[in-house]
């Protein structure tokens, strides 16, 4: 399991905004974020479903 701290800049690993870290519970993160029209927006998370990788970001695999 990944460990967060708050302040950290988490995604879905299915893919999302950038949302940080605002509280974390004993099974969850809270996170907040900003969507493209600049609204706040803020939900729970397991840790199961973040990651501080940008899944959007990953370079493709290499052929072999």
């Amino acid at each position: 399991m990944d460990e967060f701290q708050i302040g950290d800049i988490v995604y879905l690993k299915g893919g999302t905004l950038k949302m940080t870290v605002i509280e974390i519970t004993d099974d969850k993160c809270i996170v907040a974020w900003h969507d493209k029209n600049g609204k706040e927006h803020s939900s729970k998370y397991s840790f199961k479903a973040l990651t501080t990788n940008d899944p959007d970001n990953v370079p493709p695999p290499e052929n072999p």
